[in-house]
Parts: structure tokens; sequence; C-alpha cells
């Protein structure tokens, strides 16, 4: 065997050596990263946000029951004292790692809605108007009230939410209620209710509500896990159509007039 035909052997096993070093090495790498990102996720909350079933109830102004009563119970025995329209919509975190210093806010575009609702509202028997306080009346029966929607809307706060797989009940956060009367105020005005013409009443239909183009209420959120690493989601909402009547039906000892679900889908923006 000559002294090249030696080298060459050398250099052979020197390369064969410092290809399977680089493998381990890279094994070793890849493996260090999977450990890194099993541990992350394991520290990693994730906030969902669910849906709500709001019950109706009329509420009576001298004679006339109006939509302005709701609540996530089923009221049996219903007194105008009965609804504080308060509606709380549940925060789970379904990750396995604790969210902490969350921050949420609400929107909405408020004169789109009230260009929708003027769209529909051809009786007129409610009357929006919107200048920094949010004013709806019903002049005809002399009824009216308003809403602060800067305070409804405004950045709010909670500590910190654990894992559901720790804590099974949920974290609830308030809906604006102005959004809700308003929402109430399209569907009224869209069904033609409080129409003094039972004719018309019965012209119209409720498949003719077209309630995507009413605009969603918005849920943006930011936290933080366990080690301070920042996470941002956001939710659209839009109530789906189950089963409604008029509030005029509603009486003394049946205040009822239906249900709606309040849905939540995850929206990028």
């Amino acid at each position: 065997m000559t002294l090249t035909c030696v080298t060459a052997q050398i250099d052979w096993l020197s390369l064969g050596t410092l290809v399977a070093t680089l493998v381990t090495a890279l094994a070793t790498f890849w493996t260090v990263l999977e450990v890194k990102k099993q541990r992350e996720t394991s520290y990693r909350p994730e906030i969902y946000l669910g849906n709500q079933q709001i019950n109706f109830y009329g509420l009576k102004w001298k004679d006339t029951f109006l939509p302005f009563s709701y609540s996530t119970e089923e009221i049996k025995e219903f007194n105008d004292m009965s609804c504080e329209n308060y509606i709380n919509i549940d925060l789970h975190n379904v990750g396995f790692g604790v969210a902490k210093a969350i921050e949420y806010e609400w929107s909405f575009d408020i004169q789109r809605v009230i260009e929708s609702i003027d769209q529909v509202n051809h009786i007129g028997f409610f009357h929006v108007h919107y200048d920094k306080i949010l004013e709806i009346s019903a002049p005809q029966i002399e009824f009216k009230f308003s809403h602060m929607v800067t305070n409804q809307l405004r950045k709010n706060t909670v500590n910190y939410i654990l894992s559901s797989s720790i804590e099974k009940i949920a974290t609830k956060i308030n809906v604006p209620s102005c959004y809700i009367d308003l929402y109430l105020i399209f569907l009224s005005s869209a069904l033609n209710y409080y129409s003094k013409k039972s004719e018309t009443k019965k012209e119209v239909k409720t498949h003719n509500i077209e309630l995507e183009n009413f605009p969603q209420l918005k849920l943006k959120l930011a936290y933080k896990d366990l080690h301070g690493k920042s996470h941002s989601k956001s939710f659209g909402l839009r109530f789906s159509f189950n089963h409604l009547s008029s509030p005029e039906n509603a009486t003394e000892t049946r205040r009822e007039y239906g249900q709606q679900l309040l849905v939540a889908t995850e929206i990028t923006e």
C-alpha cells in the first residue's frame, strides 16, 4: 500500500467522523429545540370565549311592554326588578399555563349600527341619537334612557385566569348593554313591532332580516404567560336568531318574549 492510499483512507475516515459528529450535533440541537418547544407549550395559556344564551323579557312602561329586559337566567316569577340587564359572558383558559395581566376591550361601530337601525326603522317608534352619550327614546309613550358608551367600551383588566384543567369555574366579563339595546331596537324595527297596523305585522317575515348586516361586537384580548411573553386574541360576536315574538305580547304573568344566542368567533385583525 502506497503512502498516497494510506493518506486517502485517513482523509475519508476523518470526513466520516466529521459527518457523524455533525449529524449527532444536529440531532442533539433538534432535541433541545423540541424540549424547549414542549416546555413553552406547557406554559402557554389559550383564552377561549364561550357562547351565551340570553333570555328577553318585556319591560313594562305605562301600558306598553318594551324589549329592554334581559338575563342569562330563566326567570319564572318576573317583576321589574328581576333583570339588572347585566349580561356576562364566560372566558375560559383552555391552555396548560396560567394567563396573567389580562386586558380586554369591547368595541363596535356605533355609527354603522345606527345606520342599520335607520334602514329598517320605518315606523319610527324608537328614536336613537348619539353624541358622546347614547340616547334612546320612544316619544309616543314618553319613554327615554341613555348609555355612557365610553364607560362600557373602556379597557378592563383581569389579574389572572388559571387553566381550566385546574379551575373549572369560568371568568365572567360584562357585555356592553348599549350594544344589546341597539340590537333589540334593530329587531323591533325590522319586524315592525309597535306598529298600530296589524296587517303590516302579518306581512313581515323573520327570514327577511339580514342579521349579518348588523355590525358585530368585537372583543380584543391581550395577556401574558408565566414567563412574561405577550399573547393576543380577538373575537367577533353576533346574535343568532332563535325565536322572538313581539314584546307587546308580554303579560304581567308571562314576560318572556324570546331567546337569542350570542355567538363568539375568533377573528384576525
